[in-house]
C-alpha cells in the first residue's frame, strides 16, 4: 500500500482564494481508495483549526494530518511515517528529502515563471522530482507506480 504525503497550500487549496485547486478534492478521494493520504502542513497554531475545518468542509478530514513549524521539518516528517510519494509545491521542502531515495518526489507546479528559473537556475533537481501541473496528471502518475 502506497503512503502518500501532501501538502495542502498551494497544493489542495489555491492560496490566493481559499477554494479547491481544480480536481484536487477528487483526485484525494480517488488516490485514497488504495493509498493512504497523510497531510503534511506548515502552520502556525493560529492556522491549525482553519486549516482543520477546511478538510471537513470538503470531505478530507477522515484522513491523518501533522502540522509543522518549519518546512525542513516535513523531510523527518516523511521519513518517520514512511511515505513513499509527497506532493508539494515547494522546491526546497522536496530538496530536503533528495537523500531519502525510497521518496517519489512529485513537484506541483503550474507557475511558468517558476518552472522556467528552475529550469535555469537549479535543473539538478529534476534528476529528483517531478514536475507536474495538474491534477489529473498527479493521479495518473501515481497510478502507474
Amino acid at each position: 500500500k502506497k503512503i502518500i504525503g501532501c501538502d495542502i497550500g498551494g497544493v489542495l487549496r489555491d492560496n490566493a482564494s481559499g477554494e479547491p485547486i481544480e480536481e484536487a478534492i477528487e483526485s484525494i478521494n480517488i488516490l485514497s481508495k488504495d493509498s493512504e493520504i497523510i497531510f503534511i502542513s506548515k502552520a502556525k497554531d493560529a492556522q491549525k483549526d482553519k486549516i482543520n475545518e477546511w478538510l471537513k468542509k470538503y470531505g478530507l478530514s477522515n484522513h491523518k494530518i501533522i502540522f509543522c513549524e518549519t518546512y525542513e521539518e516535513k523531510a523527518s516528517i516523511a521519513k518517520s511515517e514512511k511515505i513513499n510519494i509527497m506532493i508539494d509545491d515547494k522546491i526546497t521542502v522536496l530538496s530536503n528529502m533528495k537523500n531519502l531515495n525510497n521518496i517519489q518526489k512529485i513537484w506541483f507546479c503550474d507557475d511558468d515563471q517558476k518552472i522556467n528559473g528552475t529550469k535555469k537556475f537549479n535543473s539538478d533537481v529534476f534528476t529528483y522530482m517531478k514536475l507536474i501541473r495538474i491534477w489529473k496528471d498527479v493521479v495518473d502518475f501515481i497510478l502507474s507506480i
